[in-house]
């Protein structure tokens, strides 16, 4: 492969890695202002929208849908169908508890453990093997994860606990509008 083809395709990946985290943000603040569950039904319209287009694009472009009701392809379906609901749900939810930089730093522990085991059970066209240097690269993700967390926790925890008084000033005096006391005359 030439390396503009590995740039186009990385630029790609990255490219969905950024969108996921705007996917989250905009599913968090639907979430806030609109509730969970019409949040939730916005995100599955959206993610059906885009469906339509690339099937539209698709069949524009002469792509034809071969079907395979086979067992495997069944399976395959219902585990990709589950994945996608188990993806809305964390990006709806997790970022509001632990930070959006966190929740897609473990996400990407996790897509590298998974890309790791996928490769090294033959599942793609060849067996890529876990090496060494591999390994590696997922456990220093996994390191930069913790350092992350405790120097939060550590370092930086008077700061953010100051961050949630209500009278400090970079909450320009502003309330969360689900909390209870927003809610209360």
């Amino acid at each position: 492969k030439s390396l503009g083809e590995v740039f186009v395709w990385a630029l790609g990946a990255f490219g969905l890695g950024a969108c996921m985290v705007f996917h989250s943000l905009g599913n968090t603040h639907l979430k806030r202002y609109i509730g969970a569950r019409p949040a939730g039904a916005w995100s599955a319209f959206v993610a059906s929208f885009g469906n339509v287009l690339f099937w539209a694009a698709s069949a524009w472009q002469g792509v034809r849908f071969k079907p395979d009701a086979s067992p495997t392809t069944m399976v395959l379906w219902l585990c990709v169908g589950g994945a996608s609901t188990w993806a809305v749900a964390v990006n709806t939810f997790v970022p509001g508890r632990i930070g959006f930089a966190l929740t897609f730093t473990l996400g990407i522990i996790g897509k590298l453990s998974c890309g790791l085991l996928v490769d090294a059970l033959g599942f793609t066209v060849r067996r890529r093997p876990v090496t060494w240097t591999r390994g590696l690269g997922v456990a220093l993700v996994f390191v930069a994860v913790v350092v992350f967390k405790v120097s939060k926790e550590l370092l930086h925890a008077r700061e953010y606990a100051q961050l949630d008084e209500p009278d400090h000033p970079r909450t320009y005096g502003k309330t969360d509008p689900c909390s209870p006391a927003a809610a209360s005359p």
